[in-house]
């Protein structure tokens, strides 16, 4: 397949497995650069491994993205590796069963452990 992406730059949240993982190496593999973030060392360290057999290059950030400080540092250790950001693919989360018949509160602790870290990475990618 060819995702016409060699050479460009993406942030994975939640990148060192799963989904995030799969959308890391598929990134790589089409010959782009993931820079994947990830709370769980372990798991970036074999994504590390694995990309490292045929990726000309990545970058694993260790972060827990619950931490709203982390977002800028990310963005700026990506653009100082490689020069730019061409993309974001906003992994990150958790399956919590949160759902409409949840309560108000419930539903906005999983609206902000799942989608609020999007919103203030754009606001430090694209700034207004």
């Amino acid at each position: 397949m060819d995702l016409r992406i060699k050479g460009k730059v993406f942030i994975i949240t939640g990148g060192a497995a799963g989904i995030g993982g799969g959308v890391s190496e598929q990134i790589a593999r089409e010959g782009g650069i993931p820079v994947f973030v990830d709370r769980d060392k372990e798991k970036g360290e074999k994504m590390e491994k694995l990309l490292g057999k045929f990726a000309e290059a990545y970058l694993f950030i260790p972060a827990d993205l619950a931490n709203e400080e982390i977002y800028e540092n990310v963005v700026d250790e990506a653009i100082a590796k490689f020069g730019r950001i061409d993309g974001l693919v906003n992994n990150a989360g958790v399956n919590d069963g949160i759902g409409l018949s949840s309560s108000v509160s419930e539903f906005k602790n999983s609206f902000n452990n799942n989608l609020i870290h999007f919103l203030v990475w754009r606001s430090s990618v694209y700034p207004t």
